[in-house]
């Protein structure tokens, strides 16, 4: 067929037909400029269905790429206006003129007589991007061609298929907006089947049969077999593809496997691809993975995932693939390999289950294991079964010599020092035991982080406050201890460990500076981040004391940054945390929401890494009006407090749980915040309450303390800095919907009095009386929580509200 010949398409039914308006238009977008069109998706999306009803009452030239010949779209007369449509562009690679028939298409995308459309699986392969960058092709996609909720009613109603609200809304997450699977619910609810996840499940099985039949059975042999393996992996580099499938030139393949259709999405980061296997086509080849793969080639694929994984120190992905084919040699293995590693660094809670599905024989067997159950069940709160697991590796070091006893008494030592639950009772004396072996060369420690990945020293990995009591006194007589036992963990720990104690008892903020800027040098001398963190936490608090929250809010910034190439997850973790948490003296109300949704869930599970987010949770909390959430979330940190001996985090629950009983009118407010204050007391700690001001001020209004003189100087001490921060920050942890309701003309008023106009020039400019500007003026300090103009102003500034 020449070009000249035009033809017109198959008769096409329409009965069934619903088209996307989002494709409709750019269709005709398309054709009203006579700019190229590309349509491209997944075999099912409906391109030639697209392309059958928007022609079918035209005169085209339509060819199939697989077939078609380059004289077939020689142009005989280049004035008449022509639609040439090249469909299934994905196979061209099949057609034996592939290379003339490429150089065509490009071609015909510079005839301005010619209305090119184009169809195909993938995205705008190579070969066409010089096209598609000069004449500024017209994209129609996956999520133009697929249904939303209202054209997926109107297709099923083609079925004379009728569903409730919420079976629709069923039907809607689990089609995906894809037209054949919506297709395939169709047939089945016509023919009376109920919708439930049986129906669900069979119609992704028939849509998985489809694929193989009509998509990936056209494959070459090469890439059929190499997205069978590659389905095994959420996520790949070309590394780990070249490890699976056993080609060299992986490179190449994988964008073979991009081009022939639209199954491969590739990431960026950090100079290096990834490649990810889109959801929907991952589920359909690990689907048919069992049925043409034998069991013992799955098996030592999963095998060989799990050791690359495993040597790459991924020891989570790791043990998930060992799990699959049950090799719990390969698990004990990796649980061993996570047991070696610092606490802070462990991803213990991440692989609780296989730890505690270890049979006990292999365990006694192997001091490790019995030291990671020991302080997996330390750090899950069960303190019982961690004193077994002490007591296992003691026998152990009974019946064994040499190495092997080495090991455990090693083990037991570091065990000694970090177990959480066991607080800091005796730990001096185990330091200066540990000092003795080190600088005897009978015992060499391990670089020990105390902070656990926290922004602090004294609420770090174990709780230290009853050392705040002798601050200058123990820095005299353990420094050199901390300094030796830990490694370059301990390098910086003195000075920051006294920033922090002077700063939460309310002393000199320059004396705390001066001690946080030699603690940060130390720290950065030997690139310790934990510790980085720690001095950078305190400087943040300071400046928040000392009313620039900007400024605190930019140094943490400025270390997310820093941290942004680290590996240790926890650490960024909280920093972003930090940073909500800062934000919430100035106004980043928005931010911390959208914070709180994805923040650690308590109500799945208590984790206990996770308490400084936990402990900001609960403040958003207070913000959003959601007492009852926050008093379930205090009283697990109230748990967590005692059992793991937490005086710092007990002061802070205490508090926030008075807060929360005081708006729930709870008569036991009082008796919560009396139990608060005097353990604050007993360490002299003011900062710990005052960071929080406009939240307990009414509570310490009402607070009277004991008559004594030291009791009445640490109340007196409190209080001026409560006060005080309670009027820098008069809006912090207000409810927020108040604020937000502030109606059209008091805001009008409040961005005139922002600009510098008095009260009278605001009635006159706007015609209204003096006294209704006060009324509003009046009403919206209360909204905001302020007492006058300048820090109303102020207050809808950090709102964003002017």
């Amino acid at each position: 067929m020449r070009i000249s010949e035009r033809k017109r398409l198959a008769s096409f039914d329409i009965d069934h037909y619903v088209c996307s308006e989002r494709a409709a238009l750019k269709w005709k977008s398309a054709r009203d400029t006579r700019k190229t069109l590309y349509i491209y998706g997944m075999s099912g999306y409906g391109k030639t269905s697209l392309i059958n009803f928007m022609v079918s009452d035209q005169e085209v030239i339509y060819v199939s790429a697989d077939t078609f010949e380059p004289e077939d779209l020689e142009l005989e007369d280049e004035t008449e206006n022509i639609t040439v449509i090249v469909d299934d562009l994905d196979k061209l690679v099949r057609n034996p003129f592939f290379e003339e028939n490429k150089r065509r298409i490009n071609e015909l995308a510079s005839f301005e007589n010619v209305w090119l459309v184009l169809a195909g699986r993938s995205e705008v392969p190579g070969w066409l991007m010089p096209g598609y960058f000069t004449y500024n092709f017209i994209l129609i996609d996956e999520n133009d061609l697929g249904f939303d909720r209202r054209e997926a009613e109107r297709y099923l109603e083609s079925w004379d298929v009728e569903l409730s609200e919420d079976d629709m809304d069923d039907v809607e997450k689990k089609s995906l907006r894809y037209p054949l699977l919506c297709k395939i619910f169709a047939m089945h609810l016509k023919n009376g089947e109920e919708i439930d996840d049986e129906m669900f499940e069979t119609a992704k099985c028939e849509l998985w049969d489809y694929a193989w039949e009509h998509v990936y059975s056209e494959w070459p042999i090469e890439i059929s077999d190499a997205a069978l393996k590659l389905s095994a992996i959420e996520e790949f580099d070309s590394e780990l593809a070249r490890m699976i499938v056993g080609e060299a030139e992986i490179e190449n393949l994988l964008k073979k496997i991009k081009e022939i259709g639209n199954i491969l999405f590739i990431r960026r980061a950090n100079g290096k691809n990834s490649y990810c296997i889109r959801p929907m086509v991952r589920e359909s080849l690990k689907y048919h993975m069992a049925g043409r793969m034998s069991k013992d080639n799955i098996n030592r694929l999963y095998f060989n995932i799990g050791y690359y994984y495993e040597m790459n120190d991924e020891l989570i992905k790791a043990i998930k693939y060992y799990d699959e084919i049950g090799d719990m040699h390969q698990m004990a293995q990796v649980l061993v390999k996570n047991s070696r590693k610092n606490p802070q660094t462990a991803n213990y809670h991440e692989l609780r289950r296989y730890y505690l599905r270890l049979p006990y024989d292999i365990v006694v067997d192997n001091p490790e294991l019995m030291n990671g159950l020991c302080m997996l069940q330390s750090l899950i709160m069960n303190v019982e079964e961690s004193e077994k697991w002490y007591t296992e590796l003691e026998n152990y070091v009974s019946i064994h010599q040499g190495s092997e006893r080495r090991l455990a008494k090693k083990l037991l030592f570091l065990l000694d020092i970090t177990l959480p639950h066991r607080g800091n009772i005796n730990l001096i004396d185990i330091l200066k035991n540990a000092f003795t072996l080190v600088s005897a060369r009978k015992l060499i420690m391990p670089d020990m982080a105390v902070t656990s990945g926290l922004p602090s020293q004294m609420n770090g990995g174990k709780d230290f406050c009853s050392w705040s009591k002798k601050d200058r006194e123990l820095a005299k007589t353990i420094g050199k201890i901390l300094s030796k036992v830990l490694g370059r963990f301990g390098n910086a720990l003195i000075n920051l460990a006294l920033a922090e104690s002077f700063f939460e008892k309310g002393e000199d903020n320059f004396e705390v500076m001066s001690l946080i800027a030699n603690g940060r040098m130390q720290a950065d001398a030997v690139d310790n981040i934990d510790q980085i963190f720690v001095a950078d936490g305190i400087l943040a608090w300071v400046y928040i004391i000392m009313e620039k929250p900007y400024e605190a809010y930019e140094i943490m910034l400025n270390l997310k940054k820093k941290c942004s190439s680290i590996s240790d997850e926890r650490i960024k973790r909280n920093i972003d945390t930090f940073i909500i948490r800062i934000g919430l003296y100035i106004g980043k109300i928005k931010e911390a929401n959208e914070w709180a949704r994805y923040a650690s869930d308590e109500n799945k599970e208590f984790i206990t890494y996770d308490r400084f987010h936990y402990l900001t949770k609960v403040r958003i909390y207070i913000m959003n009006g959601r007492y009852e959430a926050a008093v379930s979330l205090l009283q697990k940190l109230l748990y967590y407090a005692d059992v793991m001996k937490r005086t710092y985090i007990k002061i802070e629950s205490l508090m926030l749980l008075s807060v929360v009983q005081y708006k729930m009118k709870n008569d036991s407010y009082m008796e919560t915040f009396g139990e608060c204050m005097e353990l604050a007391k007993e360490y002299q700690f003011v900062r710990i309450l005052s960071r929080d001001g406009a939240l307990i001020k009414p509570l310490l209004d009402r607070y009277k303390g004991d008559e004594t003189d030291e009791d009445k100087a640490y109340l007196k001490a409190v209080k001026s800095e409560v006060k005080r921060m309670a009027e820098v920050y008069p809006g912090y942890l207000k409810y927020v919907d108040d604020a937000l309701s502030i109606n059209d003309n008091a805001l009008l008023i409040l961005k005139l009095q922002a600009e510098g106009a008095s009260n009278t020039d605001i009635a006159e400019k706007l015609g209204i009386n003096l006294n209704t500007v006060k009324y509003h003026n009046k009403a919206t300090y209360k909204k905001l929580g302020v007492k006058d103009k300048t820090s109303a102003v102020t207050e809808a500034r950090k709102r964003g509200l002017i």
